[in-house]
């Protein structure tokens, strides 16, 4: 049996678990229980989700997965010592380690060799009306455009591009929340430029529109 070990902290997006249906479907398929899957934080115990509703978990302390799953959140997640201590010594024991979302910056906070990745990605956070090409970002971290591409797609798992979308998305969705801006300010507070090209990243990111997300978000509300 493969053992999945779902990293979770408090306030990290429920959107999350819907990754974990994966091998669900997975052990459907194939008839057997090839996949285990267990939901994971420092201390175990109760964790609380951005929305407030909680959820079971076992302390990863002293414990080996095959594979490690750290989910992400809204803002980005600030891994604790004993988080970040847990992923440099799983980058020796488990067979494969993966994030979602925002996850990536723990995973890239963790390797000691990061720093500049980390530099590039702080530096994106607070400039996200900003062009962002991967000539900024590499000037930032003192890299050549290739190395930096190369270097970062090692660090996150994925292209410095779908990186910055994903920070784009998960402020403009922030914003959307607060229910203080326009959608016209929010995308351009967030460097979509326009509401179309907002609309289209959504999509990618989440499956539904921004109008879609703000309805479900009201709708919470009252």
């Amino acid at each position: 049996m493969h053992k999945i070990g779902f990293i979770v902290y408090p306030a990290f997006s429920p959107m999350n678990l819907a990754a974990t249906s994966v091998f669900e479907t997975a052990n459907w398929k194939i008839g057997a229980n090839a996949y285990e899957v267990t939901l994971l934080s420092e201390h175990g115990g109760p964790v609380a989700t951005s929305l407030g509703s909680k959820i079971q978990t076992s302390s990863f302390k002293r414990r080996t997965f095959d594979t490690l799953i750290i989910a992400g959140s809204i803002p980005a997640p600030a891994a604790t010592p004993g988080l970040l201590n847990y992923f440099r010594s799983a980058f020796h024991r488990s067979r494969r380690i993966a994030s979602i979302c925002t996850g990536a910056l723990v995973l890239a906070e963790a390797d000691a060799e990061s720093d500049r990745i980390r530099t590039a990605l702080a530096y994106a956070k607070e400039h996200l009306s900003a062009p962002l090409s991967v000539q900024a970002l590499a000037r930032v971290a003192f890299l050549s455009p290739r190395q930096f591409s190369r270097l970062f797609r090692q660090e996150t798992g994925q292209s410095p591009a779908k990186a910055i979308e994903r920070l784009r998305v998960e402020s403009a969705r922030l914003m959307m929340e607060a229910g203080r801006f326009s959608a016209e300010e929010i995308a351009r507070k967030n460097g979509f430029g326009n509401r179309e090209r907002m609309r289209r990243s959504f999509l990618r990111a989440f499956g539904q529109p921004p109008r879609t997300i703000q309805r479900t978000v009201n709708a919470l509300i009252q």
